[in-house]
């Protein structure tokens, strides 16, 4: 889905969150992680969060993430900022 953004009160709204340990912080955990209840899977740093409510993702520009994975320095992991690289997950079951 690329680079998003979401203010903190919207952070709350997400149902799941995981903090990976360095050698795992990578899109690939964090897709893991969520997929077996959660549609999207997002990841700032060393951050996963899930959840089922893309109402809350608002779309930036790609280059606003830039910040290196720890486990993989050649993939994303958000931006310097308030940025978090969003992925789908594949799943379509709605847990609520």
């Amino acid at each position: 889905m690329g680079c998003v953004i979401l203010n903190s009160s919207q952070r709350s709204l997400f149902s799941h969150k995981v903090d990976l340990k360095a050698h795992e912080a990578a899109p690939s955990k964090c897709v893991k992680e969520c997929r077996t209840k959660y549609q999207y899977a997002l990841i700032r740093r060393k951050a996963c969060m899930c959840t089922n409510q893309n109402s809350t993702i608002k779309k930036v520009n790609d280059s606003r993430c830039s910040v290196r994975c720890w486990s993989n320095s050649s993939l994303i992991c958000g931006g310097a900022n308030d940025e978090d690289s969003a992925y789908r997950t594949g799943t379509n079951d709605t847990v609520e």
